[in-house]
């Protein structure tokens, strides 16, 4: 609904605006590595409290051994495996899904 409300917005719009439209994720699509660094750290400390991540909680989503730490617990919790921080693992971790603390 936003998108096409975004998109009936935009027709009007300069030509430089249009590209805003298509840089918007699809709700249910994976999150770019772009996102929030307070999220990112969220999902860092989370991991790391549960032994999964042993790197630095830093907000960055490039950090050395993240994306392995991603992974394990896309392994452990049944996600589909992608090594990526996607909207379903993002939302499984920050909400403590198959995690003890």
């Amino acid at each position: 609904m936003k998108r096409l409300l975004m998109m009936a917005l935009l027709a009007c719009a300069p030509a430089h605006a249009q590209g805003l439209v298509e840089a918007m994720p699809l709700p249910g699509t994976e999150v770019p590595h772009t996102l929030a660094p307070a999220y990112v750290r969220g999902v860092q400390e989370r991991l790391k409290r549960n032994g999964l991540y042993s790197g630095l909680v830093n907000g960055h989503a490039d950090a050395p051994g993240f994306l392995s730490a991603i992974a394990r617990y896309q392994t452990r919790v049944q996600l589909p495996l992608s090594g990526e921080m996607d909207e379903k693992t993002t939302v499984s971790i920050l909400n403590g899904v198959g995690l003890d603390r």
